[in-house]
């Protein structure tokens, strides 16, 4: 499994200086590491897809987490998401993810010059959260929307798709009556 491998890419990395067989055993590891993680997201990607797809489009328009909250997710216009837009919704939380990351490899660019530990300790704690911090823009954001919202032209409002609603948010009026 990934614990038999983790601990062959430890022996391999503490024998690197005996040689080129040493360097060949980490290779193989880490090539057998890489196969396993890329499989494990794949799987990942396949089940997220098919979830949030499914269940945006589903009459709730809400996985049960957002539908136990009592909120729900339609497009720009008021209407249910379809197939193609609630895919490209899921999709576009990667740009959540990739601002993140590009924020995070600029503070460590100039700590690395700074050369601290404690500043290197600090950008290490902080990556853990980096790429979910994007998503805190929802607490500034006017309409309460996140870039994924901007980008798949969608918004989290509250209500079910059962009960009539009708409101004004940001200048725009959203509404499930007719």
């Amino acid at each position: 499994g990934i614990g038999q491998i983790m601990v062959g890419i430890f022996e391999a990395a503490g024998r690197v200086g005996e040689g080129d067989a040493a360097v060949g055993m980490l290779v193989n590891m880490m090539t057998g590491a890489m196969g396993i993680l890329s499989t494990y997201l794949l799987f990942i990607l396949v089940i997220g897809v098919l979830y949030f797809t499914l269940f945006l489009t589903s009459s709730w328009q809400a996985t049960p987490g957002r539908r136990m909250m009592g909120i729900m997710v339609i497009t720009d216009r008021g209407t249910r998401l379809s197939y193609l837009g609630a895919l490209f919704r899921y999709f576009s939380h990667l740009v959540n993810f990739l601002a993140g990351y590009i924020v995070l490899l600029l503070l460590m660019t100039v700590f690395s010059t700074v050369g601290s530990a404690l500043v290197g300790f600090l950008v290490i704690i902080a990556a853990v959260g980096f790429p979910f911090y994007p998503y805190l823009l929802v607490a500034w954001m006017p309409e309460k929307t996140g870039l994924h919202d901007l980008i798949a032209g969608t918004r989290v409002v509250e209500g079910r798709p059962d009960v009539p609603f009708s409101f004004s948010r940001g200048g725009m009026q959203y509404s499930n009556q007719g």
